[in-house]
């Protein structure tokens, strides 16, 4: 009946997701791009997604950009060269917003 239970249980659970991928969960500036890259000036951003016109407003480059969050060099010391708070960014300043 344990192994039943156990075997049910493992059979329904989703799988675990981490974000950490910049397309799949998508990242802020990915989901921006999709979402607004060819309609950029549209208005509505403002009161439909003040995320992606924050962002937008701060720096342009991350609209289309959305790959420039991926760090090379970090050489698996990912937590010591990416500060506490800076996890979105990946601890660069063009990614702030």
């Amino acid at each position: 009946m344990l192994f039943a239970v156990v075997a049910g249980a493992l059979t329904w659970s989703a799988p675990a997701q981490a974000h950490g991928t910049i397309v799949d969960p998508a990242s802020r500036a990915y989901q921006c791009w999709k979402t607004w890259g060819s309609n950029h000036t549209n208005p509505a951003m403002q009161t439909e997604d003040s995320m992606c016109r924050q962002a937008f407003q701060a720096n342009p480059d991350t609209m289309w950009n959305w790959m420039s969050a991926l760090r090379d060099g970090l050489v698996g010391q990912f937590q010591a060269r990416t500060h506490d708070g800076t996890l979105c960014s990946n601890n660069l300043s063009r990614n702030a917003s």
